[in-house]
């Protein structure tokens, strides 16, 4: 028997091999064992503080051994037919904390080890050792997100019942699409679909339609997989994005709205103008209903005018939206497609 940090007292108890036992988990079950080694240099009484605080943690097993200076953190991984099972292999430091990969934790914050043993059972061990980015997922999850939300929307939503639309999106999302009572409220009450989307990708669609109901669309992990949420907006919250910033050049992506024309535009709508630039420029536009509302803008009302003149079509874009208050973004989604989008001055 080693003793722990050298000693052969009392504390040889907690420097032996010490392993809670816990009966045979079932069929397909995830079973995760702990095996910590006390470093040189650790309190004395570490072995056996650390041994009470960890039953607590929810592992299935913990091993407390004294260790030497070159143990180091790791998590070993076996599949069987039981299920998938995981060694976490930790190490209590000179300053008696509990370093595993991925994390570093204090007895104080066993509820800290038991959400990282929950976060490994669930999402597996990039779940607690890769790096957290937008909506807290690893870049893997995040990349497969994005690849589950990129089916092209094939039917027209301008118009359409906003429950209806919302089921058809939500049966093109490549996860599972929850809806909360609150959020699914707002969406049987409210209006027709003002937006259209046809062509674009479920994610950036479903966020487009949901804006427009003071909604917003956010993957979570839920289980070890990951699922969308679609909940009611809160300021200072982060959402899945209505598109992105163009991976090229306008000019290469969307070349219509640099072409030329002659122009003269005479007390004319918002509207009148927009369902005579759409076929032209051949690039979907989605208007930023949300905002438009919320800053009284009516398209259907706000009449705008552009001199006769010889110019180009993101000119005669910019100057028409400004005299309604609204400016204009060339953005793509999911899949690279462009689109304009149309939102109020001064926001994003």
């Amino acid at each position: 028997m080693r003793p722990v940090c050298g000693y052969t007292n009392c504390f040889a108890l907690a420097a032996a091999l010490v392993m809670l036992t816990v009966a045979a988990p079932a069929i397909g079950a995830t079973r995760i064992e702990l095996v910590i080694s006390v470093a040189p240099g650790a309190p004395l009484t570490s072995a056996q503080k650390w041994l009470a605080a960890l039953q607590r943690a929810g592992a299935d097993g913990v091993q407390i051994r004294s260790g030497s200076a070159g143990d180091q953190p790791e998590i070993r991984t076996s599949s069987a037919a039981a299920g998938t099972s995981y060694t976490v292999v930790g190490v209590i430091d000179g300053s008696d904390e509990l370093v595993v990969p991925g994390g570093r934790f204090s007895r104080s914050r066993i509820g800290g080890i038991r959400e990282y043993l929950d976060t490994l059972r669930s999402e597996g061990t990039d779940g607690v050792t890769g790096e957290r980015g937008a909506f807290g997922l690893t870049e893997k999850q995040l990349a497969e997100t994005r690849e589950a939300l990129t089916q092209p929307v094939r039917f027209s939503t301008q118009g359409q019942p906003p429950l209806e639309v919302a089921n058809k999106l939500a049966d093109l999302i490549g996860v599972n699409v929850e809806i909360e009572t609150a959020a699914r409220d707002k969406i049987v009450s409210g209006a027709p679909v003002p937006v259209e989307v046809e062509s674009l990708t479920a994610g950036m669609a479903t966020s487009a339609v949901m804006r427009c109901y003071g909604l917003g669309m956010q993957p979570r992990v839920n289980g070890g997989r990951v699922e969308v949420i679609v909940r009611v907006a809160k300021a200072g919250e982060s959402w899945w994005p209505v598109g992105y910033e163009l991976d090229g050049q306008p000019a290469q992506k969307v070349p219509t709205m640099f072409e030329f024309l002659n122009v003269h535009i005479e007390d004319f709508t918002l509207t009148e103008v927009l369902d005579a630039l759409r076929p032209r420029l051949k690039v979907p536009f989605v208007l930023d209903h949300y905002r438009m509302q919320r800053d009284r803008i009516d398209p259907d009302e706000v009449r705008v005018n552009f001199p006769e003149k010889r110019t180009f079509y993101g000119q005669v874009f910019g100057r028409v939206l400004f005299q309604a208050r609204l400016r204009h973004e060339l953005r793509q989604d999911e899949a690279g497609t462009p689109f304009v989008w149309i939102t109020t001055l001064g926001h994003q």
